[in-house]
């Protein structure tokens, strides 16, 4: 079998890829106001949620959470308000994996040395 160095990076690539997508599609859901639709913002933070579980990002997961029950109770505060701390846990889990992928690509020239 072969060993793929890049795997862990190329599934994190793909992650953020697929969240950038997410994130674009509920803010353009989210801009209709005042004719919002519930069902397809919940559809489309299902996808999230998914993903996220599927990455183990536990943060954003807890966000998408709230983010669906209060599209279930039609507040499109609480939407707001989730939305906006989602993609600070977003941003912050990102800058922590690009600190990351930085560190071991040091390490692996240092190594080479």
């Amino acid at each position: 079998m072969k060993r793929n160095p890049n795997f862990v990076e190329e599934v994190v690539t793909l992650f953020y890829s697929d969240s950038a997508r997410f994130i674009h599609n509920i803010e353009q859901a989210m801009i209709s106001k005042p004719n919002i639709d519930y069902g397809k913002l919940d559809d489309y933070m299902h996808q999230f949620k998914g993903s996220s579980s599927s990455f183990g990002a536990k943060k954003v997961k807890k966000e998408c959470s709230q983010f669906r029950e209060c599209c279930s109770a039609g507040n499109i505060e609480g939407c707001i308000k989730t939305f906006r701390q989602l993609k600070l846990e977003h941003a912050t889990l990102k800058r922590k994996l690009e600190t990351y992928f930085q560190l071991v690509k040091q390490a692996g020239i240092a190594e080479r040395r």
